[in-house]
């Protein structure tokens, strides 16, 4: 049996041991007189073991039995009591087993032990309307906050404090709105937008659909960006004609999508036309870390296609600079959900943009377009030939004619041709040689917002 290790408080706490009682071939004396019953026998001094450091004169020699058992009478040690106490009280010794109980502190989060993994899903969900914003990491700063304006904390209400009425972008020019903006794109054939209007409330804009159909580049502009055109569709409010640059178009892009709603929850509907096949301008970098898709909004059966598109696809240097899930999202015709919102940080009053992947695009279609775009190279099995198999295996030049050398040469050309045909394997599919209007795979699909059909363009 194991004792259980006590404190000295406890072992205060326990009855005092009493010496035993010696009966008469007890004695350690060995004295033969009678001794009356249940009467202590007082031990003499020398019985007792010496406790100071003198030395003994049998402390050289080892102990004997007597001296022994004398130890243990004099310092009998009692058990401890395991005996179940009254209902309601701890025994010592479930006092000392278990740990003393801890505070808890209802704001304390407490910290796992490892992180929850979450499981792959064997097909990506069915279910619309699932899908949640992730913050991009790109932050826009609109303006500093003077200090009469720092005692406002809403990041809207902040806003409308600093930019012009119905203006969520600061202006460099009064007559440089959201319209004039529109009217570039629409003018130059690069970009179609769409209101999608409440079905139950028609005059309440839902969201718009943004559709990129063409970049032109600042060589296409002309002599030079600043180059001025008329704008055809569009007058001033005082009825003036309007002229824009190629700064202005490239402004455009982004301006638009600075329309917001009343309730600051307005979101885009983002995508490249099926019949997109321009060039992509550098500036349009910008662009894309405001308003463009990332990897983690997609299901995971596309992000394992999009890492095997970055392994197989050739990019010139132009397209080099830019992220592979943007040259991924314009040849699959990937569609996308967008929105911004106010907010403050220190002085700064910015702008923060969000991202969702849109449940109503199905992806088998685009993952077995990736592979058929891009088929995965053919291993060829390694061929085991003995000398006798192959007569060009080892080649003697010395000694021969000029007319047996020749026959030789004409012998290697065919015999590289042959290996050359044999070892070929099927080369990344290049823009000129793949298909650039892939099947449609978002045909019937429908919008998360109710009914609304948004493929086309």
């Amino acid at each position: 049996m194991s004792l259980v290790a006590l404190g000295p408080s406890m072992v205060q706490a326990l009855p005092q041991p009493q010496p035993p009682k010696l009966s008469k071939q007890q004695n350690p004396s060995g004295s033969s007189q009678s001794q009356t019953p249940g009467k202590i026998v007082p031990i003499t001094p020398s019985q007792i073991i010496p406790t100071s450091h003198t030395k003994s004169p049998t402390q050289d020699n080892p102990a004997s039995p007597s001296t022994i058992a004398n130890r243990y009478l004099v310092s009998t040690i009692p058990k401890p009591n395991y005996e179940r106490p009254p209902y309601g009280q701890p025994s010592y010794s479930s006092a000392l087993a278990s740990p003393a109980p801890k505070a808890i502190n209802p704001y304390q989060i407490e910290e796992h032990f490892s992180l929850i993994q979450t499981q792959k899903p064997s097909s990506y969900p069915t279910q619309r309307g699932q899908s949640s914003y992730i913050k991009k990491t790109f932050t826009q700063h609109i303006s500093y906050i003077e200090p009469h304006l720092v005692h406002i904390t809403d990041p809207l209400a902040l806003a409308m404090e600093i930019l012009p009425p119905n203006w969520h972008f600061l202006p460099k020019h009064p007559e440089k709105n959201i319209q004039f903006y529109k009217s570039i794109l629409s003018q130059e054939k690069s970009a179609q937008i769409e209101n999608i209007y409440s079905k139950g409330n028609p005059p309440i804009v839902l969201y718009h659909k943004f559709i990129i159909t063409s970049f032109i580049s600042s060589r296409e502009w002309g002599q030079h960006p600043s180059l001025l055109r008329t704008l055809k569709n569009y007058r001033s409010p005082s009825g003036s004609v309007l002229h824009y640059s190629y700064y202005d178009y490239m402004d455009a892009f982004e301006k638009v999508l600075f329309f917001q709603n009343q309730r600051s929850n307005h979101s885009w509907f983002l995508m490249f036309s099926k019949e997109f096949k321009s060039q992509t301008p550098s500036w349009f970098l910008k662009w894309w870390e405001m308003f463009g898709s990332i990897p983690q909004i997609f299901p995971e059966p596309l992000q394992d296609a999009l890492r095997y598109f970055d392994s197989r696809c050739s990019s010139s240097r132009h397209r080099s600079q830019f992220p592979i899930i943007l040259i991924f999202t314009q040849r699959y015709k990937i569609h996308w959900i967008s929105m911004w919102k106010y907010t403050v940080n220190s002085n700064l009053l910015n702008r923060e943009f969000s991202v969702k992947w849109w449940d109503g695009l199905r992806v088998n279609p685009i993952i077995a377009q990736v592979y058929e775009d891009y088929p995965p190279p053919v291993q060829k099995p390694i061929s085991h030939r003995t000398r006798s198999q192959s007569s060009l295996d080892s080649v003697q030049i010395t000694g021969k004619s000029s007319k047996e050398l020749k026959e030789l040469a004409q012998q290697l050309i065919a015999h590289s041709q042959q290996l050359e045909s044999e070892e070929q394997v099927s080369p990344t599919a290049s823009e000129g040689s793949v298909n650039h209007d892939p099947i449609d795979p978002f045909q019937d699909s429908q919008d998360p917002y109710s009914g609304y059909n948004l493929d086309s363009d």
